[in-house]
């Protein structure tokens, strides 16, 4: 399967929202979509990419990025999804391996994630190990 790994653009957001609709409930009125592009892309230790195929957006995925006290980089994996119709096609692979690699490059020494207990298995295969236990508080 042929596809292409760019940079998000402003003009993929509402298919990258319709596709997040996937792996979360929480979806902003279209009026603010605007003002959450400039705040996301003002942002400078984050990295969002897409992938699509036939100029089609099908895939995204996001990394934010920390510093440790001791001088560590540390990569934070978020929302990875692609299109219901391309499951098991290795998009997801693809997202995961150009955000490891990306990561790499700006000298982080390890990714880490949060996922559903349903998507371990997935994250398993990208080379993901379980590491202690994940909590969370939502606001």
């Amino acid at each position: 399967m042929q596809y292409k790994v760019r940079k998000l653009k402003k003009t993929d957001m509402k298919i990258v929202v319709a596709l997040l609709q996937q792996i979360s409930n929480f979806k902003p009125r279209v009026e603010l979509y605007d003002s959450i592009w400039k705040i996301f892309i003002s942002q400078k230790y984050s990295y969002a990419l897409v992938i699509e195929i036939n100029d089609a957006v099908v895939g995204y995925g996001c990394l934010s990025f920390s510093m440790n006290l001791r001088g560590g980089k540390i990569a934070y994996v978020e929302d990875i999804v692609c299109a219901k119709s391309l499951k098991n096609r290795g998009i997801g692979k693809a997202i995961m391996q150009e955000l490891y690699d990306y990561a790499k490059k700006k000298d982080c020494y390890k990714l880490v994630l949060q996922c559903n207990e349903e998507n371990k298995k997935f994250y398993k295969k990208c080379g993901y190990k379980e590491n202690g236990f994940c909590m969370q508080k939502l606001i």
